[in-house]
This record gives structure tokens, sequence and C-alpha cells, in this order.
């Protein structure tokens, strides 16, 4: 358990060092990546959901301010990030982030296909 804690944790320095500082839209895509993983362990994703997350990868991949290797590394960052905090964790639905991160970025993710 340990050896996977600390094989996330270089995954995700590495990831993190990889991403141009410069460039917010990987950054972005780094939490969106983050978010969409946690909402669908906590059970809050839906069809709209899940649209509204490829709605808004999709706007920030295509702002051009970035190389497809830069989103590359903030998606492995995100996953990272989400192995280390959530799914190593094995709390599933009980994980208090499921009432708060989770929920809230699930609002997020709907109001973008009510903005469309």
């Amino acid at each position: 358990m340990a050896r996977n804690r600390i094989a996330a944790a270089v995954a995700l320095g590495l990831a993190t060092l990889a991403v141009p500082c410069a460039a917010g839209s990987p950054d972005r895509y780094t939490t969106l990546v983050y978010d969409i993983l946690l909402v669908r362990q906590c059970g809050l994703a839906d069809k709209t959901v899940e649209n509204g997350f490829r709605l808004a990868a999709h706007e920030l991949t295509g702002d051009g301010d970035a190389t497809p290797d830069a989103f590359a590394a903030a998606r492995d960052a995100g996953v990272a990030r989400y192995e280390s905090e959530v799914r190593n964790r094995g709390s599933g639905a009980a994980d208090p982030r499921c009432r708060r991160e989770a929920v809230a970025a699930a609002v997020r993710f709907r109001a973008v296909i009510d903005a469309e």
C-alpha cells in the first residue's frame, strides 16, 4: 500500500512538472479530470454531468494555448491526484468529499450544459 502511495506521489510530481505553469488551460484540465473522476466515484455522474464534462474539456483543449502533450500530462496529473486522494482510500460514496466537492463539481458540469 505504501508503495502505491509513493508511486502516485512521484507520478503526480512528474506530471506537475511537465505542465507549463504559464498556461492556465492544462491546469484547469487537471482539475476537470479530478472532478469527473470524483463525481463518478460518488455515483453522481449522469448523462448531463458527463456531457458537461466533455463540453468543458473540449472548450479548454480547443483554446490552443497549450500543446497536446501538456494536456496529456495534465490528464495524468488529474488521475494521479484522484488516485492518491480518493481511490486508494477505499471509502467510496461515504467519502465526505462526495457531499461537498463532488456535488459542487456535478453542479458545475450541469451548468455548462445549461449555459448552452
